[in-house]
């Protein structure tokens, strides 16, 4: 294309030189034969028939002029033929050249839809390394976080596991105190049967002898016997007076016997874990002799 233009602007150049010699020569014929005549006139008085032979020669020059002019006619038509044909040249040329570039982008296109265009080659690579890049932070990240949650789990763990622990042995100690409770109550209980059972017993002794004191002697009975002597009197009473002191100390309480009582205390311990001697069951029986004293 550089080639072409500079050819044509050459052959421009060419053909305005060659036009403007062609017009100089003839300008400059018509101006001598002008200051000739002029000149002529103004020097000399001659008569008209130097006028009739200057305008002879005048006809003269003006044939030689015409005759001067038609070649440079002819130039002219060569010379717009050449034009034409280089204005036809420049747009067979164009032309070419413009289906050149289109075929040449039909070949682009074709090539970026295949994929094989090297500009298309190049950005894709830059797309894809742009992607590799992204994926490899996006798992770098999620890594990251993984660690994080893991070690945040981890502490969960420990934390919950230690609570779990503390509430553990909170809750067996606080049943420990119950239970302890329980026993403590149990034992008061039992404390408190033991004194009321040793009360019962004592109220029911002195109740007892007090109701024999109160009988008095069968010598009441008798009294009214008239025939019976006063010394079968005296061994009856003091016989039947010992039988009912024995019966008055082999009296025991109305409820549960002793290995009822052993056996409930023997299950309490195991729900309650006391440990330790079953004490025995002591009912506190004085002597009678205190009683009677």
């Amino acid at each position: 294309m550089s080639k072409n233009s500079q050819d044509k602007k050459s052959n421009l150049a060419l053909l305005d030189n060659t036009l403007n010699k062609g017009e100089s020569t003839p300008q400059n014929t018509t101006r001598k034969t002008k200051t000739a005549t002029s000149g002529g006139r103004a020097a000399s008085g001659k008569p008209k028939i130097s006028s009739n032979l200057s305008n002879k020669s005048e006809s003269k020059k003006s044939d030689s002029t015409a005759s001067e002019k038609k070649p440079q006619i002819q130039l002219r038509h060569q010379i717009y033929q050449k034009l034409s044909q280089i204005e036809q040249i420049e747009f067979a040329e164009r032309k070419k050249e413009f289906y050149q570039k289109r075929s040449e982008i039909r070949d682009e296109i074709n090539q970026i839809l295949e994929g094989t265009h090297p500009l298309y080659q190049e950005l894709v690579k830059e797309l894809e390394e742009e992607r590799d890049f992204q994926i490899k932070y996006a798992d770098d990240m999620c890594k990251a976080r993984i660690e994080i949650h893991k070690k945040e789990h981890d502490i969960i763990t420990e934390q919950t596991t230690t609570d779990f622990q503390n509430e553990r042995k909170n809750l067996i100690n606080q049943l420990i105190l119950n239970v302890e409770e329980r026993k403590r109550k149990i034992k008061d209980e039992r404390d408190c049967l033991e004194v009321t059972s040793d009360f019962i017993l004592e109220t029911t002794r002195g109740s007892s002898k007090r109701n024999l004191r109160n009988r008095g002697l069968d010598a009441i009975l008798n009294n009214s016997f008239k025939n019976v002597s006063s010394n079968s009197a005296l061994t009856s009473t003091g016989t039947s007076a010992t039988v009912k002191r024995k019966q008055i100390q082999n009296f025991s309480m109305q409820g549960l016997a002793d290995e009822d009582v052993i056996s409930d205390l023997t299950e309490l311990r195991k729900f309650t874990g006391v440990s330790g001697p079953i004490p025995t069951i002591n009912n506190n029986k004085k002597n009678p002799k205190s009683n009677k004293r």
